[in-house]
């Protein structure tokens, strides 16, 4: 991780991350990752030696089926979330139609995906999740 990289001092979701100092190794389906941040329900989201940020999902103890791709690298994940941000400015009806919250999802996963073409790989990335609860009006 690039040193120069400040990670939010503020939760993100019930994303806490750790500073610095605070970082530790964990081993995880077979990998060793960089605990960069954790949960309110004691998952974590790490580093993985490629640079990769993943989710792990401790209710799997060590699975790889407890993996979630979050972003190729922390420089990525951290704009990613200054667009969620920047996006959640976007003017929003208190009563959004379907076809709003379709062209709603679908835009904010063209800008996502514009930072990181891996973003929605599969429908069980991080974004995936979080584009899929836009358009459901959730998030």
């Amino acid at each position: 991780m690039n040193q120069n990289i400040s990670l939010p001092s503020e939760d993100f979701f019930a994303i806490r991350f750790l500073q610095n100092q605070d970082f530790f190794q964990m081993d995880f389906g077979g990998q060793t990752y960089k605990i960069i941040a954790k949960d309110d329900v004691g998952n974590f989201i790490g580093t993985a030696s490629d640079g990769r940020v993943i989710y792990l999902d401790t209710m799997y103890e060590g699975d790889a089926q407890g993996l979630t791709y979050i972003a190729k690298d922390i420089e990525t994940f951290i704009k990613e979330i200054q667009l969620y941000y920047q996006y959640g400015e976007t003017p929003y009806p208190d009563h959004p139609t379907e076809e709003f919250l379709e062209t709603y999802e679908t835009n904010f996963r063209e800008l996502i995906t514009a930072l990181d073409t891996d973003a929605f790989c599969n429908e069980n990335t991080f974004w995936s999740t979080v584009a899929e609860e836009m358009g459901y009006g959730i998030i």
